[in-house]
């Protein structure tokens, strides 16, 4: 919590951002991330790939991975988005509600509880710490889940 008793606010991921503008636009996630130069993808593409940088603070490398282009892709759609936006009071608008909707992607998230270990008398179950990455690890009949 900050000084002014409001919680810290989650980052949103890259597919929280993809998902929203293709919420508000009509695609579908295969259309934004598909090689098509059509003007109806690319600039929500482009969009999405700004405001991912904005939100994210992911680093050009991974915005390229996750959109399926080069970094330097990115960089020059996050260029033109905000050359565009001092010009265009339209896109402005549409980037707040863009924002809007990346807010509402992340309050959907759920965190599903982690589960407890049983009584160490309980002979299906056993916690056992993982010599590699030194987390516990919590067996279930002989399936291991990481915690």
């Amino acid at each position: 919590m900050d000084g002014m008793g409001n919680a810290p606010q989650a980052k949103p991921t890259i597919a929280e951002c993809q998902r929203a503008v293709c919420a508000r636009k009509g695609l579908t996630l295969a259309e934004m991330k598909s090689p098509s130069r059509k003007r109806d993808w690319t600039l929500p593409r482009q969009v999405a790939m700004a405001l991912a940088r904005e939100l994210t603070g992911k680093s050009w490398t991974q915005l390229g991975l996750a959109f399926g282009r080069d970094h330097t892709t990115v960089i020059y759609a996050a260029r033109k988005i905000n050359r565009l936006l001092p010009v265009n009071p339209r896109l402005e608008i549409a980037m707040e509600r863009y924002r809007e909707a990346v807010a509402v992607e992340v309050a959907k998230r759920t965190y599903e509880p982690i589960p407890v270990p049983a009584a160490a008398g309980d002979p299906g179950q056993s916690l056992h710490w993982s010599s590699r990455n030194k987390r516990p690890r919590f067996s279930h009949r002989g399936e291991w889940v990481s915690l």
